[in-house]
């Protein structure tokens, strides 16, 4: 699709769900109204009918059954009214990224390492980075999976260029998946955590009081309601499973409000399941999470029993509805034993159900980005030699950035790339360095084709100095570069890219150091592309096949400067830093 298309697609689907959102409103208005009258039906039979209690209990009992039920519509609203909001709001991102926009999506800054091979130099975690332009994770573990993977490439061997092909085309239930997924409470993580470390151990004593309490008060109350009993007696023995629950009242509560705070992680866990189980996927990666998460006595069985409980659970957060259902049916005991039995059978399973889950919003990010461009292609890694044909920056728009192709032979260690400034040359460097990350990470790349050995990135294009611990411009780029060597003598297989190496020196110390410095890598059996202003550096090619030498040009016309952007063989002739001077009345 072309950008007109894909605005028009995201705006005809936000009037869809406004639509929808404006009739979801009204449903629960109504089913408000209603639930509070129903609720006041229980006092008002009580107090009218109080000089026949057993008429008043039998009114009260089945409106009492019906507030519940209506409590659970309400519920019920409030989530599809949350889903259908979400659904909105990740249309109107979308427009927003189409149009470089990315501040809906959070950029990764947490996940930025000075010291990593590349992080910093290819602008990963930029607000206007990569990480912002393809994250459409909807969860914490997801957006630490996705930088996983841009940080280290695919953590598992599972190939999903099919699995992307097919999300690709799933656009309706990517942002189901997503808007079910999302959690909204900045605390719910710590609290998820909490409830699933609990050590807490099945209690022989609850597990027998949970059947005898409610025996002994309804027993009570069908006899009240017989008058085979008098009130003070019925009293009395109704008494006694409140008392029981209250003395195991402080760890009870700890225990129910512990699950029931993270209660918004196991509805976006559940809904995500939902998700998974309803789509209909043909790519073996999808099919095989499918079955491993939603089959059998699987992670939707257990996240359902989880939620049921603590729906079952809040009921008591009324105080006049817990003190009933206490009375009546020990429903804190109850709630308790049954929780504590969920985390034996499952806590040591849920950080796999988390992993799963979180590399699936991976694979969404890929099938989104995919879905939003066509000048993709998935790369082939390991190849001998480097044949990259109409590269661009997954940044720059398809019809704003300049395409450029790239070869490499075989036996050519280093690309030397000289040119003027602003000609191109580190967009260049950047568009090979992100375009590598994609493809290790198994996302298609922006070119027509990509053939490259199978290497690890490293580079060396922003280094600054440390006041803190005084180090100079100079030795904080030795430090790079000496970093750079021993990955290479540790025996990683690297492609380096370089920008203006030496800068901290005078010039006849960069050339001679710069010289010296790539003589050394070739030495080691490193490739790579060096950017450069030292055009000394170009007679390296005429000695030896292992270098080559690319530039890009400007041109000055009429006194007007213009740039093409394309990539050449040769050595750049042009230089335009005097004429810029000039231009802009400093000399």
């Amino acid at each position: 699709m072309t950008l007109v298309e894909l605005n028009e697609l995201y705006q005809s689907r936000i009037l869809t769900y406004e639509n929808q959102r404006n009739r979801l409103i009204q449903q629960k208005r109504s089913i408000g109204w209603l639930r509070l009258m129903t609720f006041l039906t229980i006092p008002l039979s009580m107090y009218l009918l109080h000089p026949n209690w057993q008429i008043a209990v039998l009114i009260a009992l089945p409106a009492f059954a019906g507030f519940l039920y209506l409590v659970s519509l309400f519920t019920d609203l409030k989530q599809r009214l949350k889903f259908v909001e979400k659904m909105i709001q990740l249309n109107k991102s979308e427009i927003k990224s189409l149009n470089k926009d990315y501040s809906d999506f959070e950029c990764g800054s947490e996940f930025a390492d000075t010291s990593h091979p590349y992080a910093i130099d290819m602008d990963l975690f930029h607000p206007n980075g990569l990480f912002a332009f393809l994250n459409r994770t909807a969860t914490q573990n997801g957006k630490k999976m996705l930088s996983t993977y841009l940080l280290h490439g695919k953590k598992q061997q599972t190939p999903i260029q099919d699995i992307t092909e097919e999300l690709k085309e799933k656009l309706d239930w990517r942002q189901q998946y997503l808007a079910g997924a999302t959690i909204e409470n900045n605390n719910v993580e710590e609290d998820a955590k909490r409830w699933i470390n609990l050590t807490e151990k099945s209690n022989k004593s609850l597990l027998i009081l949970r059947w005898i309490l409610p025996t002994i008060a309804l027993s009570a109350l069908t006899c009240w309601l017989l008058n085979q009993i008098s009130d003070f007696q019925f009293i009395l023995l109704i008494l006694i499973p409140l008392t029981v629950v209250g003395f195991y009242f402080k760890r009870t509560n700890y225990i129910l409000i512990t699950a029931s705070k993270a209660n918004e992680k196991w509805h976006s866990m559940r809904n995500r399941l939902d998700a998974i189980q309803s789509a209909n996927f043909t790519s073996p990666g999808l099919i095989q999470l499918k079955e491993k998460l939603t089959g059998g006595n699987s992670t939707s069985v257990a996240l359902k029993q989880l939620i049921k409980l603590n729906n079952l659970s809040d009921y008591r957060l009324n105080m006049l509805m817990g003190i009933v259902l206490n009375m009546f049916f020990a429903w804190d005991i109850w709630m308790r034993t049954l929780l504590v039995q969920w985390l034996e059978e499952y806590a040591s399973k849920f950080e796999q159900w988390e992993d799963d889950l979180a590399e699936l919003e991976v694979w969404i990010c890929a099938g989104n980005y995919a879905f939003n461009r066509n000048d993709l292609v998935y790369a082939e890694l390991g190849s001998d030699e480097i044949v990259i044909e109409q590269l661009g920056h997954p940044l720059l728009s398809e019809d704003e950035g300049v395409k450029n192709n790239f070869v490499v032979r075989k036996e050519c260690a280093f690309s030397i790339i000289t040119g003027p400034n602003m000609a191109g040359k580190s967009t260049f460097l950047r568009s090979v360095g992100v375009n590598l990350i994609l493809a290790h990470c198994g996302f298609p790349v922006v070119a027509s084709v990509f053939k490259m050995p199978d290497l690890k990135l490293y580079s060396s294009m922003r280094t600054s100095d440390d006041l803190a611990s005084s180090s100079s411009y100079f030795f904080a780029e030795l430090s790079r570069l000496r970093f750079i060597v021993d990955a290479i003598e540790r025996g990683e297989k690297v492609f380096i890219i370089l920008d203006e190496i030496l800068k901290g020196t005078n010039s006849i110390d960069k050339e001679k150091g710069s010289a010296a410095f790539l003589m050394k890598l070739q030495q080691l059996n490193a490739k790579g592309i060096i950017a450069t202003h030292d055009l000394s550096l170009c007679q390296l090619a005429e000695n030896s096949d292992v270098f080559q030498n690319l530039y890009f040009d400007s041109i000055i016309d009429n006194n007007n400067l213009s740039f093409d952007y394309q990539i050449r063989d040769g050595v750049c002739q042009n230089m335009n830093a005097s004429f810029l001077l000039q231009k802009m009345g400093l000399t």
